[in-house]
């Protein structure tokens, strides 16, 4: 509707007043092209939109017409005004269709799994975490993907590939209500490593007291002890985290529950001998 009407604004500008000596390819051919390469829309909609664009231009010849300003205009200037505006409808399918097709990959393209990739909550040496949402059950989650030109090669590459599979082994063994719940694990098709966590409603540690300054001592002691009881079970697990530090610690929303803790990033994760062979949930 709106690239019909501005070809009608177009074309009205045109024949006021009308130009009877003018054999030039009237500006809504641009308005028909303009449209169809940025404006996502199936061929079908695009072509039926362009051909009642072009006929805008005979719509205001005759509403001229109607006004008192008719002109005499022989076949070469009627077939340089309106022919040429069908001929750009019919050709304007083809770059429809192939900006439909490129938007149809990038959806593929955001796509892992079940889940549909959304913005990107952060990232760091291991990757890039997004924000994501399932396709069918509608579920917000987290997910973290480390992409195959961040691997690598050789040993590089085998040792990045290991530290995920750590941190998602570690992730999944883990019951703590304080520990980042794991959903999923997997390898997209183009070799995109990646695993689905659960989507927390908070802030970091580190960036809690970057905004608000020092926490009051309860507070503090309220938090840490959540922390410990993820902690907890990790060691008895025989897995060691490694990588503590406040920007892995993060005071979350759950229900109505304010500060609740939950532990995240386990990549530098450490399994003692006895927890390597412990089955994930």
């Amino acid at each position: 509707m709106f690239q019909v009407v501005t070809a009608g604004l177009v074309a009205l500008s045109s024949e006021w007043p009308p130009d009877v000596t003018s054999t030039r390819i009237s500006w809504v051919c641009a308005v028909i092209l303009g449209y169809s390469a940025v404006a996502p829309s199936s061929p079908g909609r695009m072509l039926l939109a362009g051909l009642l664009a072009a006929s805008t231009d005979p719509l205001a010849a005759w509403i001229a017409a109607l006004r008192g300003d008719a002109v005499e205009r022989n076949l070469l200037v009627l077939v340089n005004l309106f022919v040429p505006n069908y001929i750009c409808a019919v050709g304007a399918v083809v770059p429809a269709h192939v900006m439909r097709q490129l938007g149809q990959q990038v959806r593929r393209a955001r796509e892992l799994g079940s889940y549909r990739l959304g913005g990107v909550l952060g990232s760091g040496g291991m990757g890039e975490v997004y924000r994501a949402e399932h396709r069918m059950l509608a579920r917000p989650a987290a997910i973290k993907v480390i992409r195959p030109d961040m691997l690598g090669t050789g040993l590089m590459r085998h040792v990045a590939l290991e530290r995920f599979k750590r941190e998602a082994k570690a992730a999944a063994i883990l019951r703590s209500p304080h520990t980042i719940n794991l959903y999923d694990f997997g390898v997209a098709s183009d070799g995109t490593f990646y695993y689905v966590m659960e989507l927390l409603d908070g802030v970091s540690f580190e960036d809690l007291v970057t905004r608000f300054g020092p926490l009051p001592a309860e507070r503090a002691v309220a938090l840490m002890i959540q922390a410990c009881d993820s902690l907890t079970e990790a060691h008895a697990c025989g897995i060691i985290h490694r990588d503590l530090k406040p920007s892995n610690l993060f005071a979350s929303r759950m229900g109505y529950t304010v500060d609740f803790v939950k532990v995240l990033d386990f990549g530098l994760v450490k399994f003692a001998s006895h927890a390597e062979d412990r089955p994930a949930r």
